[in-house]
């Protein structure tokens, strides 16, 4: 994501300031759309990381549960039908995420 945000013309960026607009509204309206497919590609990449990381995240989780932790319980309680479930569910999510990313062009 820094190479996108090196990419963002700084022209653009001065043009924005001269007209009046604030920091934030120049973020927003000028390099967010800018780094906007890079933003999703990265949420992409760490939420399949994310998934891939059941050890970890056992180790690290506290009260929290997350899905890979909860399917892995399901299988190791002989709840299949639940945990395929809950499986397809990562994938729908996963898919979604994915045709989103192509229709934006990330």
């Amino acid at each position: 994501m820094s190479v996108a945000l090196l990419n963002v013309e700084r022209s653009y960026k001065v043009v924005s300031a001269t007209l009046g607009a604030k920091p934030v509204t120049t973020f927003r309206k000028v390099t967010l759309p800018f780094i906007a497919p890079s933003v999703l590609s990265e949420s992409m990449l760490a939420f399949a990381h994310s998934i891939g990381e059941t050890g970890a995240t056992f180790m690290v989780m506290g009260d929290n549960t997350t899905i890979s932790v909860l399917v892995v319980n399901m299988v190791e309680a002989l709840a299949i039908p639940a945990s395929l479930a809950a499986s397809a569910l990562v994938v729908a999510i996963s898919f979604v995420i994915l045709v989103a990313a192509r229709r934006i062009g990330a």
